[in-house]
């Protein structure tokens, strides 16, 4: 969709980007569960050794001006860093938490736009479920599978108990676009529809 209006893309994966720069908070995990359970560990505390809930925007923020001076080898690397890339649009994934969207809103204003990615529970569920059975080697049954995939969907939709825990229910909303979470024509239309108009197209 970028590419049809000249744009290109460059993604940027959080918990790949925190692996590089702390590499004991990567997780090490044997089960799917366990990965994902480690990265959302490793979230909490980077936000809570940090007492800043907006700490992964920080960090998206960081990165992306790591990017511009890449990009940029002829210039300082001051003024690499903070002269925007026209024509280039950051994906970052992902969000858990609405400070982390108020920063951004702050830091690029109308320039940043939230997606949010939605499954109903059962595709959701599902999804997981088949992740969980083919990540590693061992066999999962059905039943332990199903029952992992509900515990993990319950974590990620909020970590009540935690102060510096991932908040998903609280950012969702905040989306400008809402798309399935699927790969289908309905889907690639949403986003097409969306950024056709961002771009002036009406």
């Amino acid at each position: 969709s970028l590419g049809s209006v000249g744009y290109q893309s460059s993604m940027v994966h959080l918990t790949t980007v925190l692996g590089d720069l702390a590499p004991s908070l990567k997780p090490k995990a044997i089960t799917y569960p366990d990965r994902y359970k480690g990265l959302i560990a490793s979230a909490d505390k980077v936000r809570r050794y940090t007492d800043n809930n907006a700490a992964f925007a920080c960090l998206a923020i960081s990165e992306i001006r790591r990017l511009r001076q890449v990009s940029r080898d002829n210039l300082a690397p001051q003024t690499a860093a903070n002269t925007p890339r026209l024509g280039t649009a950051y994906i970052i994934r992902q969000f858990k938490r609405p400070e982390e969207i108020t920063l951004l809103r702050q830091v690029y204003g109308r320039k940043f736009i939230q997606v949010s990615v939605y499954l109903d529970k059962e595709e959701r569920k599902h999804i997981l479920i088949e992740k969980i059975k083919s990540y590693d080697t061992q066999i999962v049954d059905d039943a332990k599978a199903e029952t992992q995939a509900l515990e993990l969907i319950e974590i990620d939709y909020s970590e009540v108990s935690d102060t510096y825990g991932q908040r998903v229910s609280d950012v969702f909303h905040l989306g400008d676009v809402f798309v399935r979470g699927e790969h289908k024509p309905t889907t690639a239309d949403t986003i097409d529809r969306f950024i056709r108009a961002f771009f002036g197209h009406n």
